[in-house]
């Protein structure tokens, strides 16, 4: 009977510790769910950040494009401008010789009249 019941004992230490090991090994597993969902979580922020960094990405580039087509735009009118700008110049230029040549004529007029008189 005592080795009986020294077995019985043997045997119900040897069920625990393995018991013990049974939880052991549970909480270690949960552990690794926990770590899993953790690397779950982090990978999908990565990937919505990844998404709105190629979003801001793609928003740039559209923008450059857009402000190069207008830098165009506003080179074209300032050449047309600098263009307008030496006609003008051009135009005063012509009107002063004409204003010139108009005096000179009207003063070889008065002098012909003096001369006359």
């Amino acid at each position: 009977v005592g080795e009986l019941q020294r077995k019985l004992r043997s045997a119900e230490e040897v069920k625990e510790g393995a018991d013990r090991e049974i939880v052991r090994a549970q909480l270690d597993l949960l552990q690794a769910l926990k770590d899993i969902h953790a690397v779950e979580r982090e990978r999908d922020t990565f990937k919505r950040e990844r998404e709105t960094f190629k979003r801001k990405g793609e928003t740039l580039v559209d923008e450059r494009k857009s402000l190069l087509v207008q830098l165009q735009h506003a080179q074209s009118r300032f050449a047309d401008t600098e263009r307008q700008r030496e006609q003008a110049q051009m135009d005063l230029q012509q009107a002063r010789r004409e204003i010139e040549a108009t005096e000179r004529e009207r003063e070889r007029e008065r002098e012909a009249s003096m001369d006359e008189r």
